[in-house]
Parts: structure tokens; sequence; C-alpha cells
């Protein structure tokens, strides 16, 4: 998974856990001030949370899930084809989609910050105190912006003055660090809901803290309250600004009270932690699935020499190829992470593929089995190859006159290739299956040597396959003019889950 897509859904997750608490438990209450203090670490932690590596180690229940193992006719001195077809790329599709949403709603706010600049440069500004008074017949409803106050000449002198006590608080308090938080959040997210109701939580608090605080050092409170009813007509002008009458209903009024919320109440923001345990988990869940841990990574993404016996995983499967076509398929800048294991931790990993060690690469477009097929259709017979050697430095043949012969013949080797292998549980919770490519060495005395994953699934059913071709009984060695020589031979085995 492409980890922008991952950082979205999990910053999605974590809005949802802070947006639902604030609606169920603390929109209601008049701790106005710990209202925006929880808001505003909420609208961060979206953003920064996500960033953070929650995975765990964890074990996997059993499962009821049947499977089984089918066992294809060897495949003698032949060449495994690698599958053409290109998948639909959708995380590309939703990642354009994502940023064509944000670039409309960028460009809605650049075109409303310009609509505020033309009013500032052709209105008559007068600076009051710490703030700046604009004047235009244009503006229909008061609002703040920064430290600008936008009016109507035409308001009265008690309207102004409560108007400017209003705004002149949401400045003091600058409350437009919160709306830039939440702008932030929108642009991120757009296609959820909750970031708007969150944004729509932020500026209805700001207003019960302005109104609060006025009523607070007002005597008149009842002509504040007269012109907000005054004010009620009009439009939003920018989302980074103050109305003066915005949310105006009747729960703003009701909030105006003095009755304060009982300090028990307060109790009420504890109901967060089971909903950032809840969250957290689902995190670790999915960094666990998809995200990348880094370890001894290179930091040039430049491929480290190969040692000897180490294999390759790419884009989470295993490519037994020349090191040449690496460097050729794969350039620097096309490598999103380089992670290279060794010992207990690649066993730990790969089970006993990665027994002498694992050079892990991630590419940014997740293609290289095409990348991988386009090249071999371009250099065919031009592909460099490691040379083939048994154990004992002998030759090794791809076909010959008396070909091995597994104890019983070739019914018997799938038989035992069916009988042998087990399933692994974690393969058959998470579904995965596929056919698995192995190509190992019958040496002169009929052992099995040098098995390797031609084509592969994933490491758990590729290591499951390699195990029992290791463990395979003594074939009758393959010969040449009636000397036994080594030999070539690839097996395919299908692994495939059956629902119940």
């Amino acid at each position: 998974m492409e980890p922008f897509l991952l950082y979205l859904i999990k910053s999605n997750l974590w809005l949802s856990c802070f947006a639902l608490v604030y609606y169920l438990f603390l929109r209601n209450e008049r701790f106005f001030l710990l209202n925006r203090i929880y808001l505003s670490t909420a609208a961060l932690a979206v953003l920064l949370l996500p960033l953070l590596d929650l995975s765990y180690t964890d074990f996997q229940l059993s499962t009821n899930r049947e499977s089984a193992i089918l066992v294809d006719a060897p495949i003698i001195n032949g060449v495994v084809a690698m599958d053409e077809s290109v998948p639909l790329n959708w995380q590309g599709l939703a990642l354009i989609l994502l940023i064509i949403g944000s670039l409309v709603i960028l460009t809605k706010l650049v075109l409303q910050i310009s609509h505020i600049v033309s009013l500032i440069q052709h209105s008559k500004v007068e600076k009051r105190s710490s703030l700046f008074v604009v004047r235009s017949p244009r503006i229909k409803v008061p609002f703040s912006f920064f430290s600008y106050v936008f009016v109507n000449p035409s308001n009265s002198p008690t309207e102004m003055r409560e108007i400017l006590k209003h705004e002149a608080e949401h400045i003091r308090q600058q409350h437009w660090v919160d709306l830039l938080l939440s702008e932030l959040l929108v642009l991120v997210m757009w296609y959820n809901p909750l970031v708007w109701l969150f944004g729509h939580f932020i500026r209805q608090n700001h207003e019960y803290l302005a109104d609060e605080m006025v009523l607070r050092n007002t005597t008149n409170p009842g002509a504040y309250k007269a012109v907000l009813i005054n004010q009620i007509f009009g439009g939003e002008v920018i989302r980074l600004g103050h109305m003066f009458s915005y949310s105006l209903n009747k729960k703003r009024f009701a909030m105006m009270t003095l009755q304060t919320s009982h300090t028990i109440k307060k109790l009420k923001f504890l109901w967060v932690i089971p909903g950032v345990i809840i969250i957290a988990l689902a995190c670790s869940e999915l960094d666990e699935q998809y995200a990348e841990t880094d370890a001894s990574a290179s930091a040039e993404m430049t491929i480290p020499e190969r040692e000897d016996g180490m294999i390759y995983v790419i884009d989470g499967k295993i490519h037994e190829v020349h090191e040449k076509v690496i460097h050729e398929v794969l350039q620097p800048e096309a490598i999103q992470s380089i992670h290279v294991f060794k010992g207990q931790q690649a066993l730990e990993r790969y089970g006993n593929l990665g027994k002498n060690g694992v050079i892990e690469i991630v590419t940014k477009s997740k293609d290289f089995g095409e990348r991988l097929t386009t090249y071999h259709k371009n250099n065919q017979g031009n592909i460099p190859s490691e040379p083939q050697t048994d154990s004992e430095g002998r030759a090794v043949f791809m076909v010959v006159e008396q070909m091995p012969e597994f104890p019983g013949g070739q019914q018997e080797l799938m038989n035992y290739l069916a009988t042998s292998i087990v399933y692994p549980e974690q393969a058959i919770k998470e579904g995965i299956q596929g056919r698995v490519y192995i190509q190992f060495i019958i040496n002169t005395e009929g052992r099995t040597e040098q098995a390797k994953i031609l084509r592969g699934v994933h490491p758990l059913l590729d290591n499951e396959a390699l195990r029992v071709v290791q463990e395979m009984p003594t074939w009758q060695p393959g010969k040449q003019k009636g000397r036994a020589v080594s030999v070539s031979y690839t097996v395919p085995i299908n692994f495939k889950l059956q629902d119940e």
C-alpha cells in the first residue's frame, strides 16, 4: 500500500475517534476553554499520530478455512512465464482524485483570501488599538480575518461597539491558529464528512468563547444579544475568518447563560481514552500488514552487493535473477526503500529462506514484476544468468539422456508433495494462495540441493514449498552417456484455498 494512502486511512481513523467523542460527550458542556484545547490538540494528533509506527507482534488464532495443495506436472528445461496482465492501479487513481479535490479546496481558499485583500485595498481602514476596522458597503455580515474586522458602514454605533467587542476577542485569543489547523485537515481529508463537522465544532466553540468573554465584561447583555439577532442574515465570507453571527441559533443563546457545567462533568474528557486505545490497536494492525519497518536500510537507496546465498525480496515477492538484471531494471530513483536482514532477524522474518540473508526492496510504483517482464521481452537471448554448478562444482545439465526419477515415478512425486506440504495457518488466515515454482538440482548421488524459488507468491508459501523439496528422499540420478550427472528440475506447486 502507498505510504500516503496508509497515512490517510490512519488519519481518518483518528479523526473519527476525536470527532465522535466530542459530539457524544463534550459539545453541550460549557468548558469552552477545555473544549478548545481538546479540539486543537485533536487536530494536531490527527496530522501527527499516523506518522508513528504502532506495529506490534501478536499471536494469530487458528482458522477453520480449508486448504488444498495442487501439484502440477514437473517442468523440464522449461521457462516459467511471467504474468503479463497489468492490474488497474487503483491506488494511483485514488491519489489523483485526492489531489484534485485538495486543489479545488485550495483554489477556493485562495479566491476567498483574494476577495479579502481586495476589500482591504479598496475600503476605508481604521486602526483601533490592536485591530484594524475595514468599512465597506460590500460587506453584508460583520466578520474578522486575523487582526482585521470587516463591517458595513450602515451599522449603528451601538451595533458597531458590540461587534468590535466580539471580534476583538477572536483576535485576542488567536483563534486563527485553530482555523489554520482545521483548514489543513480539510485539505487532506476533504472527502470525509467528519472533517467538515470537526471544523464546525472548532468555529462554534470559538463563538462560545467570544460570547463568554463579551458577556463577562459588558453591562448590557441584552444589547449584545439584540445585535446578534439583527445580524442573523447573510452568508459566510471566508473559512479562515470568523463571522459575527456564525452558528446563531437557540443553542448559542443557551450557551450564553451564566449557568456553568458541574466540575464532575470534566470527567467526560476521559471518554477519549478508550477511543484512543481502539484506534491505536487498529493502526497497529495496519502497520503490521502494510507499513515498512526500517532495518539496516540503505540511506542512498542503492542496492547493496549481494553476499553468497542471499535472496532478493522485491515488492513482497522473491525474485531469483542475476544482480546485473536487478541493477538494470531498478534505477535508484524508482526505489522507495531497501532493507537488509541477516542472521536471526532474517530467519524470523523469512524462515529458512532467509538463512543466508535477505535484501528486501520496495519500489515506489510496486511494479517490479511488470518491469522484469518488459526487460525479458526486450533482451531475449541476451540476459545474464548465474553459471549453474552443483555443490561439488560439477556442471548442471538441463536435459540428459536418462532424466532423474523420483522413487515410484512421477505420480509418486506428485503424491509426496501433496501430502508432505502443510498449508501455513497464517497464510490461510490472510487468504494467501497461488502457484509457487521451485527449481532445484538433483546431484549425482540423487539428493536434492540448491533449491530456490523461481517464482514465488509469498514468503509463507515459498518457505513451506522449499522445505518439502529440501527434505525429498533420494532420487535415481540422471545419466548422460552412462555416467551420473547433476540435473536441474522445476516443479510448480499450487496453494489453493477452498471456502467451506
